[in-house]
């Protein structure tokens, strides 16, 4: 019998499993850049990864790793056959706390976007356009 389709998000997500085991969510959706939670689901219900324990940071969000029906699915024996990333590709681990903000506002300098600012540049008028008229 032929497994069924998975979809491009479940691909991804048994991708980002499959490299950087254990994983949790979140990490997982630091990757992608979207929600993972329905099809992190849908892979734990078709088997195809398993939680494997809990992160020791606070909340003890649940690890993912693959399991024996991934390999064969993906007609491999070993996680080692996975062909390997780009060096470009790799992000970091994610230990599932965020330090990327130490609270310090003053780490902008005057002239630094601020987080979550647009840079907004007035459009130019036909007035300041037209070339001078005689």
């Amino acid at each position: 019998r032929k497994p069924p389709m998975l979809s491009q998000p479940a691909l991804e997500t048994l991708a980002v499993v499959a490299y950087f085991q254990p994983v949790t969510r979140a990490y997982i959706e630091q990757v992608r850049g979207v929600d993972s939670s329905y099809t992190v689901s849908m892979l734990v219900e078709r088997g195809l990864i398993e939680e494997s324990g809990r992160l020791e940071v606070p909340g003890r969000p649940i690890l993912f790793r693959t399991t024996d029906v991934f390999l064969r699915t993906m007609g491999i024996s070993s996680l080692s056959e996975l062909p390997p990333l780009p060096e470009s590709a790799e992000p970091q681990p994610f230990d599932g706390i965020d330090d990327t903000d130490d609270g310090d506002d003053d780490s902008f300098g005057d002239d630094a976007e601020q987080p979550g600012t647009a840079v907004y540049e007035d459009p130019v008028t036909p007035e300041e356009e037209a070339p001078p008229t005689e």
